[in-house]
This record gives structure tokens, C-alpha cells and sequence, in this order.
């Protein structure tokens, strides 16, 4: 899975927002007593239940003062669904980070335990397997794993089925179901309350047609199924946000749609590349702080042909910090930002030619003036990258 880590405290507060964590039930996301299309939430979650999973982390620990590494230690926890009859199990990329294991908990009912109505009845029963990664994507916050089993379509696994966000509407009824905090195989509704939203991957790359629900999403809900009122899989539950001040939320989900090409591309190579060009860049805070007030500063050119064209990257030397060059602009597009240059990077396509507006920093005359720049267009290359 991933190397090993520095030691970290992991803890979760609790606070009034648990309450949430078990169904609430908000008058706008109740379909009208006549409206037949809509299943309700108690049917939802039962049909679902077998297909949505506990997902227990582990890592490699290393503690900074001694040195010791701890291996194998519990690290966290989230929600992934069911993909398919193979065994896939797709969450969210944030909760594999850091990860070198993972265990998943299937929970559902003896088969036995159906009446002939189909309603189901009797005590949950929870299995545990081992899984294996499959592929991560950090540019879109997506993971798959595979359930580890000789026989894997004796399981009886229960898919969840999932539809087109284009059979949504603001103002449907939403469902998030996952483990928020810990406790397992809870539900929280509300509706779709907005679409077409753009939030930040784990990359920083910009996510498109993020789905809005004010349906709580908390820690732990993270890679679960968000679903309509048909109980159809229409996001992955990725982001909730709070005021902090006793007032609601809102959460967000990575749209189903894009989901199917990205999870497909994982099962088959293992990586997501997406456009870009290999250089990292030093923090915008660090940056700004140097009196570089625009542009992006590169920390770490990676890429032969970007050093042939005369990119250098940021070094420190004895104490001493030596800038490298500054990304001022791409095809004719200013970038201040990450955020900036890989909304940039998705207008491109792979082997595709483009111009760089590079600064070179000029020699100051004195230590008190304003770093100044030498600009200079270049091109290069886009390449595949991860992220």
C-alpha cells in the first residue's frame, strides 16, 4: 500500500453533530404520500445495508522520539460500497492514504431471514476480509480494493446499483449512508441541494459537477454511497462542511458519472494520468513570504526535456536558499495558484505542445529591493502524471 509514516494522534470530537450520525429525517427530503417513485428511507437502508462497508485502516508508525516503528497499528477507518460481483470495493482515496493494509466488514442478514413478503428480519450478521488495493486516484479522491477470497462469487456480495446524475434534480430526496465516527451503518437524509459544484481533490486538482447535499456527511462517512430516493448510488460521499456555529452543513459528493470512467481506468492499469508537467512547487505562503508576490515557485523540477529548457528548482545550501525558476504563466494564462495551474493542466492534452511564461529571479542591488523577474517563454511538453 504506502511507505512507512511519522506518528500521528488520531482522534475524532464528538460534539452535537453525532446526533446526526442516526436517520434525521428533514420535511423537505420526505417524498409526498402520493409521489410512488420515491422508495423510503427505512426500505433504502435495508436494501443497502449489505452492500455498504466498514473500512478499518492500518499503518506502519514510526514514533518520532525513539525511532521505533510500529507496524501493522490501526490507523483509521471510513465507508466504501460495493462495485460489483468481483469483489471491488470503492472509497474514498483519503481514507487508503498513508495505508500499508485494510480490512472491510460486510454487514447483512442470513438469507433464511426473509419473510415471503421480502422484508427481512432477525440480528445483522458482520464479516470481516482481508483486501487488497486495486488503484488509487488522488486527482479525483477515489480507491478501489478487491475482497480477498478463493471463491468470490460465493459471497452472494450485494452490488449497489447506481445511476446517472442527469435523473437528478435539486430538491430530491438524498440518503448518505457510511460510519460516521465509528458507528457503523448509519444514515443521515436530507436532499440534493445543489449540483455543478467545484471542490478540490486531494491533489489539489479541481473536482467538476460535484454533487451538494445537506444531508450530514462527518469523518467516517468518507467513501460512502450517496443516493436518490430510488436508492441509486448518484455520488461518493467525500466532503462535509460546518459553520461551527450551531447552525447546518453541507456536504459534497464525487459525481457517479465521472466515478464509472475513473474506477474502469483503475481496475485495468492501477493509475489515473491526467495532464500536467513534472515539477512541484514550493507552498504559495512560503512563496509570497520571499516577496515573490505572483507566479508559482518551482521546488523539485522532475523531467529532463523542463531542465533542458532551462528550469531550475528551489535548493538550500549551507543555510542558504537558492530560488529556482517561477511559472508566471501557461499558454498565455496567468497562474498565481495550485489551484490556478491545475485548473490550467485540464485544458491540455497529453503530448501536447505548449508555452511557459518562466521568470528568472534578477540578481538584487540591494537586500531591501523587490525580487524582480527576466521572463522568458519555453516549450514543452505535457506529460501523464498521477494526480
Amino acid at each position: 500500500f504506502r511507505q512507512t509514516i511519522k506518528m500521528k494522534r488520531l482522534f475524532t470530537t464528538t460534539n452535537a453533530f453525532v446526533a446526526s450520525c442516526l436517520v434525521l429525517l428533514n420535511p423537505l427530503s420526505v417524498a409526498s404520500a402520493d409521489d410512488t417513485s420515491f422508495l423510503s428511507g427505512a426500505d433504502i437502508f435495508e436494501d443497502a445495508t449489505p452492500g455498504v462497508v466498514y473500512i478499518t485502516t492500518f499503518a506502519d508508525i514510526q514514533d518520532e522520539q525513539t525511532g521505533k516503528i510500529y507496524k501493522h497499528i490501526p490507523f483509521g477507518a471510513g465507508t466504501g460500497f460495493i462495485w460489483d460481483d468481483e469483489g471491488h470495493v470503492v472509497t474514498n482515496y483519503h481514507v487508503m492514504e498513508d495505508a500499508v493494509d485494510a480490512m472491510i466488514t460486510i454487514t447483512s442478514r442470513p438469507e433464511a431471514n426473509v419473510t415471503e413478503d421480502g422484508s427481512l428480519y432477525g440480528e445483522l450478521v458482520k464479516k470481516e476480509y482481508n483486501c487488497t488495493l486495486v488503484g488509487l486516484d488522488p486527482g479525483m479522491d477515489i480507491a478501489v480494493l478487491k475482497i480477498v477470497s478463493e471463491d468470490i462469487l460465493a459471497l452472494g456480495l450485494h452490488p449497489l446499483p447506481r445511476a446517472t446524475l442527469k435523473e437528478s434534480r435539486v430538491g430530491d430526496p438524498a440518503y448518505a449512508i457510511g460510519n460516521p465516527f465509528g458507528l457503523d451503518h448509519s444514515m443521515s437524509a436530507g436532499i440534493v441541494s445543489g449540483m455543478k459544484r467545484e471542490e478540490p481533490a486531494p491533489s489539489g486538482r479541481p473536482i467538476e459537477n460535484v454533487v451538494q447535499t445537506d444531508a450530514t456527511i462527518n469523518p467516517g462517512n468518507s467513501g460512502g454511497p450517496l443516493m436518490n430516493g430510488r436508492g441509486q448510488v448518484i455520488g461518493i460521499n467525500y466532503l462535509g462542511m460546518f459553520s461551527g456555529k450551531g447552525g447546518g452543513g453541507v456536504g459534497f459528493a464525487i459525481p457517479i458519472d465521472a466515478a464509472e470512467g475513473i474506477v474502469a481506468t483503475l481496475m485495468e492499469k492501477g493509475e489515473v494520468l491526467r495532464p500536467g508537467l513534472n515539477l512541484t512547487f514550493v507552498e504559495e505562503n512560503d512563496t509570497r513570504s520571499m516577496g515573490i508576490m505572483k507566479g508559482l515557485l518551482v521546488l523539485t523540477v522532475h523531467s529532463k526535456e523542463l531542465k533542458e529548457a532551462g528550469l531550475k528548482g528551489t535548493k538550500v545550501k549551507s543555510s542558504t536558499v537558492y530560488l529556482g525558476s517561477v511559472i508566471l504563466g501557461v499558454e498565455g494564462e496567468k497562474v498565481n495558484s495550485l489551484e490556478e495551474i491545475l485548473s490550467v493542466y485540464n485544458k491540455l492534452e497529453i503530448g501536447q505542445k505548449i508555452e511557459l511564461t518562466v521568470g528568472k529571479l534578477a540578481k538584487k542591488k540591494s537586500p531591501f529591493e523587490s525580487p524582480k523577474f527576466e521572463t522568458s517563454n519555453v516549450t514543452v511538453t505535457v506529460t501523464g502524471i498521477i494526480g
